[in-house]
């Protein structure tokens, strides 16, 4: 039994839309990617503790790279432009942002709203757990977020 056909239609950014923004170490930086669905399914796996922490990070930064790269078009042969990308990662490198802060901007930009403990949680699991959804707008326009959740993130420090 054939089930259907899948993937034909890919989301187009739409170039008159306006596009969101964020502020990092008081530099603000401006959402011109969608980050593919099938990395925000594994940004749930990673707070699930279904994939580990290296490949998670890994995941995280190639979430990033999307969300922040102008898609480049193959049609009129324009490159992707990697410049706000790469602002934000010499930036972040340079005021040597945290795991933790990373991994909140990405949960962000997909409309998952993290809230890591400032202090040690002797009766929860080491994890990402989840405070609430998102209730605006993401630049990948997720829904159905999951409303908890928690995963075994291993500290890289």
């Amino acid at each position: 039994m054939k089930l259907g056909s899948f993937g034909a239609a890919a989301r187009e950014l739409d170039p008159e839309a306006e596009r969101d923004t964020f502020d990092f170490f008081d530099s603000e930086f401006t959402v011109h990617g969608i980050i593919p669905p099938m990395l925000v399914i594994r940004l749930g796996a990673l707070m699930h503790g279904e994939i580990g922490s290296v490949e998670g990070f890994a995941v995280v930064y190639k979430a990033l790279q999307y969300a922040l790269t102008i898609p480049g078009d193959p049609a009129s042969k324009t490159d992707p432009d990697w410049s706000e990308f790469d602002r934000f990662e010499e930036l972040a490198t340079d005021r040597r942002c945290t795991i933790e802060e990373l991994l909140k901007l990405a949960f962000s930009l997909v409309g998952i709203q993290v809230d890591f403990p400032t202090g040690p949680q002797p009766t929860s699991p080491d994890g990402l757990p989840i405070t609430s959804d998102s209730s605006n707008s993401s630049a990948s326009d997720t829904q159905d977020s999951p409303t908890s959740a928690s995963g075994a993130l291993v500290s890289a420090g």
